[in-house]
C-alpha cells in the first residue's frame, strides 16, 4: 500500500512540475507581462452575437490583428485543427477599433485565413471579448453544447519545451470530455498563462503602408 501511495505522489508531483515548466517558459519571453485578466464568464453570455453550437463544443480564439505574439497561437491552432475538425465549432475574433476604417489584412489575419474550418469575424471595439471576460490576444475559450465554460487559456508553443504543452493537452482533454469521448474532466482555467497583447491596445507589430 505504501508503494502505491508513493507512486501516486510521484505522478502528481510530475504533473505539477510539467505545469510549472510550461508557465515558467511563458515568463521567459522578453515582452511586457500580459494584460490584467477580467472575470471569466462561466456560462455563455446571453448578449453574445456569436452562434453557439447546440450539439458540439464552441471554441473561440480572441486575437489582435497587430500582436506579433499571437502568431504562435494561430500556428498552434492551425496544427491542432486536423484533430479538432468536426469536434468543435471554431471561431477566431479579431479586435477592431470601433468605427475604424477597413485596413489591408495583417499577417495575423492572413495566417488565420489559412486555417481550414474556422469562422473569422471582426470584433468591433473588442465587445465580444468583453462579454466573455477576455482581455489578452491569443486566449482561447471552450464552451460545451450547454454553454458551460470548460477551458480558458493560451496554446502558444513555449520556448525550450518539447511536445504539447500542458494547456494544449488540457484543451484536447476538454474537447474529448465535451464530445462524450471521455469521462467528464476538471475545468481548465489559466487565463493568465496567455502570451499576447491587450485586445484593447494597439498591438506590437509595425504598421504597413495602406493600413
Amino acid at each position: 500500500m505504501g508503494a502505491l501511495i508513493r507512486a501516486r505522489l510521484v505522478i502528481v508531483a510530475g504533473m505539477v512540475l510539467i505545469l510549472a515548466i510550461g508557465i515558467g517558459a511563458i515568463s521567459a519571453y522578453k515582452t511586457p507581462p500580459p494584460p490584467a485578466t477580467a472575470q471569466l464568464i462561466q456560462a455563455w453570455p446571453a448578449d453574445s452575437s456569436l452562434v453557439r453550437d447546440p450539439v458540439t463544443p464552441t471554441l473561440i480564439m480572441f486575437a489582435h490583428p497587430r500582436c506579433e505574439c499571437t502568431k504562435g497561437s494561430l500556428i498552434q491552432l492551425r496544427d491542432l485543427m486536423p484533430r479538432l475538425e468536426g469536434r468543435v465549432r471554431p471561431y477566431i475574433l479579431f479586435a477592431k477599433s470601433k468605427g475604424g476604417p477597413e485596413a489591408s489584412p495583417t499577417e495575423n489575419q492572413t495566417l488565420a485565413a489559412s486555417i481550414p474550418g474556422v469562422t473569422i469575424l471582426p470584433d468591433d471595439a473588442a465587445q465580444e471579448a468583453d462579454r466573455f471576460g477576455v482581455t489578452t490576444s491569443g486566449q482561447i475559450v471552450l464552451y460545451d453544447a450547454g454553454g458551460r465554460l470548460l477551458f480558458s487559456g493560451g496554446i502558444a508553443p513555449l520556448h525550450e519545451y518539447q511536445g504539447e504543452t500542458p494547456l494544449v493537452r488540457g484543451l484536447l482533454a476538454a474537447v474529448a470530455s465535451a464530445s462524450g469521448e471521455s469521462a467528464p474532466g476538471a475545468q481548465v482555467q489559466m487565463p493568465n498563462a496567455v502570451f499576447g497583447c491587450a485586445l484593447h491596445g494597439k498591438g506590437n507589430a509595425p504598421e504597413t503602408p495602406g493600413d
